[in-house]
């Protein structure tokens, strides 16, 4: 019913209900939104924190985030 990182994954347990050999793909968002919760490690869920610091990655100049336990992410907008 929707795409699910592997934090979400995680609390689903779902590497106990797989019997065959898998492969873990992830992938980079281009954006985040703030429409949408985030779900975190423990199974709560947050909201991401903008902060006034800019990072230029790439020559890109991105906006910095706070995720629920204080790891930075970058965008250059929110969706």
């Amino acid at each position: 019913n929707r795409n699910g990182s592997f934090e979400e994954l995680r609390n689903r347990n779902y590497r106990e209900i797989i019997s065959l050999p898998l492969f873990e793909i992830g992938f980079e968002p281009d954006g985040y939104t703030t429409e949408n919760m985030f779900l975190s490690e423990d199974g709560s869920t947050y909201s991401l924190t903008r902060t006034d610091n800019q990072k230029e990655i790439n020559g890109v100049l991105l906006n910095e985030y706070l995720n629920y336990n204080g790891e930075e992410l970058y965008s250059d907008h929110l969706m």
